[in-house]
């Protein structure tokens, strides 16, 4: 593997509007507050706050929200040369409702981000970087075909492949939730890190413990893998080991960004030893990953309530 440190995160640069009317649902809000966001976005910022090297492939408009989006993700000090102005299309937005638990409402305006093609990529983003995080909401669209290409270079340069599909349920409705879990498997296949919430792994596996769709899980070719529990902690299961690792008691104000966060501490752990760790480094870097997680619970929006290294 290349002795570069970056961590390479493809996905979508969005805006989310969150509504400020905490508690209610998105048929109700009326106030909403601009926040840069985006699963791989948010994922690429956590590993530059906390000191790490990443590298972010999206596609935003040319109009003023992909401007604000570029500026925000480029201040974090992540690598925006394979960042593209779309000349003709609207930057995508999200509106997000945070529910009394700090769970989320989602309604999406989809735009440009879901149309970033594989040869508009930096030419050593693949290559100048250890790891490739395949993290957008996972859909039947374009982004299937960018992973794919990405896959297969990926594997012809040795590098460690981490998966998150982020299910969103308003990008599925009215279509075949099959399709969805079709399309994981596809990329389970070949990830070195899998990351998944409890509610995709069930739905993933089809299996109703955590510990058992784990496995099922491995069985479709994880190495790693780490399932989210909320409160609860994460479960990681990993070279014949299995233990849930709990987080750190914290008030959640706004859960978005969360499990970006912590899939991002796990990356630029493991990015720093240049390779896949053992099974005791695994475990306190779940327990350090935890904690990343957690506080970014306690501050509103994503990428703006991510913590620096000297918080955790």
């Amino acid at each position: 593997m290349s002795l570069s440190r970056d961590v390479a995160c493809v996905g979508e640069l969005l805006i989310d509007f969150v509504c400020s009317d905490i508690g209610t649902d998105l048929s109700k809000g009326e106030c909403f507050i601009k926040k840069a966001g985006g699963a791989p976005a948010n994922v690429a910022c956590a590993i530059s706050r906390l000191g790490g090297q990443a590298k972010l492939a999206a596609k935003v408009g040319n109009d003023p929200f992909g401007e604000f989006l570029i500026d925000t993700v480029k201040a974090e000090g992540v690598n925006i040369t394979s960042v593209i102005k779309a000349a003709n299309q609207a930057t995508t937005l999200a509106f997000v409702a945070l529910q009394p638990n700090g769970e989320r409402d989602f309604s999406f305006n989809w735009g440009a981000h879901d149309n970033l093609c594989y040869n508009e990529l930096a030419e050593d983003f693949v290559t100048n970087s250890a790891i490739i995080h395949l993290g957008a909401a996972l859909t039947d669209g374009n982004i299937v075909t960018l992973y794919r290409e990405l896959l297969v270079s990926a594997k012809n340069n040795n590098k460690l492949i981490s998966f998150d599909p982020n299910f969103r349920g308003a990008l599925w409705e009215g279509k075949d939730p099959k399709s969805f879990i079709v399309l994981c498997h596809e990329f389970i296949a070949d990830a070195d890190i899998l990351k998944v919430s409890k509610e995709e792994a069930i739905m993933i596996t089809g299996y109703d413990t955590v510990q058992e769709a784990a496995q099922k899980l491995h069985e479709l070719g994880a190495r790693m893998v780490l399932v989210t529990l909320g409160g609860e902690g994460t479960l990681i299961s990993y070279q014949d080991k299995v233990e849930i690792i709990e987080s750190i008691s914290i008030e959640s104000i706004d859960s978005t960004g969360a499990g970006d966060a912590f899939i991002g501490a796990m990356l630029y752990q493991v990015a720093n030893i240049g390779n896949m760790p053992s099974v005791t480094e695994s475990i306190e870097m779940v327990r350090f990953a935890n904690k990343v997680g957690a506080l970014t619970c306690t501050k509103l929006g994503a990428i703006q309530a991510l913590p620096f290294i000297n918080e955790i």
